[in-house]
């Protein structure tokens, strides 16, 4: 992994979410410095994704309160205007999604995903953009590059879709990425290869990363620090070597024994 940089990229400060006056997230602090990769990890419905959907400016606003402070850079995304966030994600901010089949148009080709996303933030001629997509696939190993555009999502395995979609995630080259359980719906195999992909992105680029489940063996293996959330609060949040090796709360040690008892049997 990248040498993390002191400069801090992203800071969450007393943050609260609620949702339909249902507390979410609760006083959740947190900081990542640039090429630094943070590991969320807790059950289904502690609010990881909600922390990646706040982060981003994508939740359901007429549903959703949130109180605090987040600070990307300079700016306080809190205070981002609707039509403002459009220079942000993808650009400044990316993000991956559990289960890419879903998130990916099926009747668009991978090319015009890529032609798309590009031409959204910059005026470029769409063979530069296939010409700069074809080098990306090449540092990130996707081999057959040229008959990966030319396919349809469905087409491709969940796994190669998944890769192309970190792909298209990275494309414009955001400090930040934002991996939501990004390996929960693939195989083992896959799951080894999208990791892979996370890591060289890290390297490549000195991207920072936050990626949010509920695996902690995925978590070992990425981050440099870890977050434990129950039930909206983070209960231990400190480097991954003292997280796996010295566990403080409870919680965190029934996780890990989970994970032990599994790689048992």
């Amino acid at each position: 992994m990248n040498n993390i940089e002191h400069k801090t990229l992203l800071t969450l400060q007393n943050l609260d979410v609620f949702y339909k006056h249902q507390q979410i997230l609760s006083k959740v602090n947190l900081s990542l410095k640039q090429g630094e990769i943070l590991g969320i990890i807790g059950e289904s419905g502690c609010g990881k994704s909600t922390l990646l959907k706040s982060i981003i400016g994508i939740l359901d606003k007429q549903n959703a309160t949130i109180q605090g402070k987040i600070t990307y850079q300079d700016l306080d995304l809190l205070q981002i205007k609707s039509d403002n966030w459009s220079t942000i994600r993808g650009n400044k901010i990316g993000m991956i999604f559990q289960n890419a089949q879903d998130t990916l148009c099926p009747i668009r080709t991978i090319k015009d995903h890529f032609i798309e996303t590009v031409q959204q933030h910059h005026k470029i001629s769409k063979q530069e953009i296939l010409q700069q997509t074809l080098i990306l696939f090449d540092k990130l190993n996707l081999k057959n590059g040229q008959d990966i555009l030319n396919s349809y999502p469905f087409e491709l395995s969940g796994g190669m879709c998944q890769r192309v979609e970190i792909a298209l995630s990275i494309i414009l080259k955001p400090a930040l990425l934002l991996a939501d359980e990004p390996t929960s719906a693939l195989d083992t195999i896959s799951q080894s290869q999208v990791i892979k992909e996370l890591l060289l992105i890290n390297q490549l680029f000195n991207t920072s990363i936050i990626i949010v489940t509920h695996n902690i063996n995925i978590v070992k293996k990425i981050a440099h620090n870890i977050a434990i959330i129950e039930q909206g609060h983070i209960i231990e949040y400190a480097p991954t070597s003292q997280i796996i090796n010295s566990p403080k709360k409870s919680y965190t040690k029934k996780l890990l024994n989970s994970v032990l008892y599994l790689n048992r049997g």
